[in-house]
């Protein structure tokens, strides 16, 4: 840093113009500002998030549009895996601006249960065409998951 200012101080001595350069040099730093502030923001918000408990790995969480499970948290971004699966990061100044619910738990989680037809046998694809052979998988299921079990389309459900 003071051997490029010493160099910026000793060329108008050789007759360059440094004005040029140094509005360039305003400008980059402005843009720099611009840019960092997002960053600082991230990072203040996360610390207080991490320090506060506002939310942990692996709660359950409903921030702005998005609901799911965390799993992962930094200082700059919290990665939430949605009901589908995806991996949602949301950048920890964004979560300030959202209303967060922690701890919601699965209001209604659904799990598909279903195999390509080239794959069920001929006996296995007439046991499943039956609607009672269904309702007796999914009753002895229901003790795992709940209060509301359907047999159409094969869905399982919880409601929380």
């Amino acid at each position: 840093m003071i051997i490029i200012g010493a160099i910026l101080m000793a060329l108008p001595e050789f007759g360059f113009n440094i004005t040029p350069i140094a509005a360039v040099a305003g400008l980059a730093s402005l843009a720099f500002g611009f840019g960092a502030q997002h960053l600082v923001r991230d990072l203040i918000n996360g610390f207080f998030v991490i320090v506060e408990d506002q939310f942990v790995v692996g709660e359950t969480v409903r921030i702005g549009g998005v609901v799911g499970r965390v799993e992962h948290l930094t200082l700059r971004r919290t990665v939430v895996r949605d009901i589908q699966g995806a991996l949602v990061s949301i950048p920890n100044g964004e979560i300030s601006k959202s209303r967060i619910s922690a701890g919601i738990g699965a209001s209604s989680l659904w799990i598909s249960c279903c195999l390509p037809a080239a794959r069920l046998t001929p006996h296995s694809r007439r046991w499943n065409a039956c609607p009672e052979n269904s309702e007796r998988i999914l009753h002895g299921l229901q003790f795992l998951l709940t209060d509301r079990v359907s047999s159409e389309s094969n869905r399982l459900g919880r409601a929380a």
